[in-house]
């Protein structure tokens, strides 16, 4: 019931198997607004992009995987748990296969993974993105060209994907630092990993924001988290692995978040809004693999939310953010940067896996600094 339910939100017209041949409709019938463009997904326009950015979250991994292919298509997510399902394999073998296995792995998943002497990591600014993103990060929306690395996403507008890819070589980005967001336009304000070290296991979290421009939506910003886990195996990789985590009271404060303005009045310049957290943020993130949760939105996407979501009325996974409250009448005013405050987090992962091994609890840590992130020991 919860996969027909999840697939019809999506409006999916998948069949079972027992229909005739004839009854399937085809993929541009099934998904009028989005269709594959030789290997990435292009999207209407951004409302529908939105749409799926959003209610792609929700799925499973199979529900997720029943989607791309009804598509013919294939996200970063599934080259991303290919490579890890490959890599179980060598951890069964002797050190010498693993080691050996591992360099070819390296080639040829060079460029949609990002590799360091002892982890890696999926080159991506975030779940719901890899889960649109074809291998080289690429999303197509409209006439522009979407590229969502681990750095976070850069919109190329009117252009077509050979220049697009051009300027990604190239390294051109846009900062949103500064300047605001171009018409029809999804940006990002990605801020470092901050990472906790415990024995072999360590955490890591990281602010993310985004700022959307669109005739749509107009102005509108949200904020995220985004936290995995990792574990290094007996050949030194440190592996994801599944976490629980839960907020810490900090001497009886609220956990909280800030968020500095832009393109403000004058005499509203330089104002930071604090932000009471939901306490419950975390409810349902337990024993679970990489999450990238809404913290915050900013006041009018809760108006257009049945644009972004149709289902977002009563879904749980969209009853965990708050609603940012307007700070001027300006409709072009939107978030810089944003910071949590007095927000202390507990968490337990528990490596499990083919040796078995025990879990490791991290006691309540603070993440000073989100936009630069850093290493803490424990």
């Amino acid at each position: 019931m919860k996969l027909k339910l999840t697939i019809l939100a999506l409006g999916l017209a998948l069949v079972t198997l027992s229909c005739k041949k004839q009854s399937v409709p085809s993929s541009h019938e099934q998904f009028p607004e989005v269709k594959l463009e030789n290997d990435y997904l292009a999207f209407k326009d951004y409302a529908t992009f939105f749409k799926y950015y959003q209610l792609n979250s929700t799925l499973s991994d199979s529900e997720r995987v029943k989607w791309e292919q009804s598509l013919s298509f294939s996200s970063l997510t599934t080259l991303y748990n290919k490579f890890n399902n490959e890599l179980d394999v060598l951890e069964k073998g002797t050190k010498e296969s693993y080691f050996s296995g591992f360099k070819s792995l390296q080639q040829e998943y060079k460029g949609a993974i990002l590799f360091t002497d002892d982890s890696y990591k999926i080159n991506s600014s975030g779940i719901r993105e890899s889960a649109l993103a074809n291998k080289k990060g690429i999303i197509k929306v409209g006439n522009d060209y979407l590229y969502a690395s681990e750095k976070g996403i850069t919109t190329y507008k009117e252009t077509t994907y050979q220049k697009a890819l051009e300027m990604i070589e190239s390294k051109i980005s846009t900062e949103l630092n500064g300047r605001a967001p171009n018409p029809n336009s999804f940006t990002s304000n990605i801020g470092g990993w901050y990472i906790i070290n415990k024995d072999r296991g360590r955490v890591l979290f990281r602010m993310k924001l985004y700022n959307i421009n669109s005739p749509v939506f107009g102005y509108q910003s949200f904020s995220s988290l985004e936290g995995m886990a990792e574990h290094k195996n007996i050949f030194g990789t440190y592996r994801d692995v599944r976490m629980s985590a839960n907020f810490t009271p900090v001497s009886g404060k609220t956990p909280g978040m800030s968020v500095w303005y832009d393109h403000i009045p004058a005499d509203l310049s330089g104002d930071v809004k604090y932000i009471n957290l939901n306490p419950n943020y975390f409810d349902g993130l337990y024993n679970v693999e990489r999450f990238d949760r809404v913290l915050a939105i900013s006041e009018g996407l809760q108006g257009n939310i049945s644009a972004i979501d149709p289902n977002a009325r009563g879904n749980a996974q969209f009853i965990n953010y708050v609603v940012v409250p307007r700070l001027s009448n300006n409709p072009n005013v939107y978030w810089k940067t944003v910071g949590l405050l007095f927000t202390e987090f507990s968490v337990m992962i528990q490596p499990g896996g083919v040796f078995s091994n025990p879990e490791v609890l991290f006691s309540p840590f603070i993440m000073f600094d989100t936009q630069d992130g850093g290493v803490v020991n424990q």
